[in-house]
């Protein structure tokens, strides 16, 4: 079995060399920036990659695909999707386990990063919300058909299907959870804000459902709500009269 997931690595591996030589050029007006994660310049709704091995005797080899995706929550703290292991129907199956690192500190401090910015049309900061709420669940993987950069898509642009002929961002499997769409409106984002949920969905329509007691301030900031809209949220929760 192991062999058969090194000789998958190893197609992954020259597709994306391959992939790469194509589209090197094709940035949408992005510029492209390298450094260590304690230096490199981010913003909030950055996508960043590393290579897939992020390790202290690899700080000095150059990124090289394939790559390890990651999604900016803020400018310090970075969505990285790790793995965990499940067991059904008396069979292991690896999963994502999305957790929040400090580029900063140790060990990503020396890491190499590169910073490919935001592609247009970007979904803007609803992406970091449902970003912190992914970490509180395990969710679905698949190497070629719904890896990190389909999650990191999703939460950058609103939609994480990939494409027939990028194999490492390839069609979307269907229990790939990237299918309800992020707004860039203030609907949108007052409303998951207000309430701290939302679902997750696949392209079956099945979801995962997404919730957190409440925002960690310190990681998404809290923003200042207008009258408004926070009035028209208290009268949602009020009983209905008989």
């Amino acid at each position: 079995m192991s062999h058969h997931i090194i000789s998958l690595l190893i197609l992954v591996l020259i597709l994306q060399h391959t992939t790469d030589a194509f589209h090197r050029r094709r940035s949408h007006g992005r510029e492209f920036m390298k450094g260590k994660g304690a230096t490199l310049e981010v913003k909030p709704g950055d996508t960043l990659v590393s290579s897939l091995i992020v390790h202290k005797k690899t700080k000095n080899i150059p990124i090289h695909p394939p790559y390890r995706w990651y999604y900016a929550i803020n400018k310090d703290d970075l969505l990285f999707f790790t793995y965990a292991h499940e067991k059904k129907d008396g069979k292991w199956q690896l999963k994502f386990k999305p957790k929040l690192i400090k580029r900063k500190e140790a060990p990503y401090a020396d890491v190499n990063f590169k910073n490919r910015g935001q592609k247009a049309p970007h979904a803007g900061l609803i992406g970091s919300l449902v970003g912190v709420l992914m970490t509180t669940t395990e969710l679905p993987f698949n190497l070629l058909f719904c890896n990190s950069k389909h999650y990191v898509e999703y939460l950058s642009r609103g939609a994480g299907e990939g494409k027939w002929y990028k194999p490492y961002w390839n069609r979307t499997s269907k229990d790939c959870p990237v299918h309800n769409p992020l707004k860039n409106d203030a609907d949108a984002f007052w409303t998951l804000y207000w309430f701290k949920e939302f679902e997750l969905k696949d392209k079956e329509n099945n979801t995962i459902k997404l919730s957190i007691p409440d925002w960690p301030h310190k990681i998404i900031p809290k923003p200042s709500m207008p009258e408004s809209w926070k009035a028209y949220f208290q009268s949602q929760k009020e009983p209905k009269k008989p």
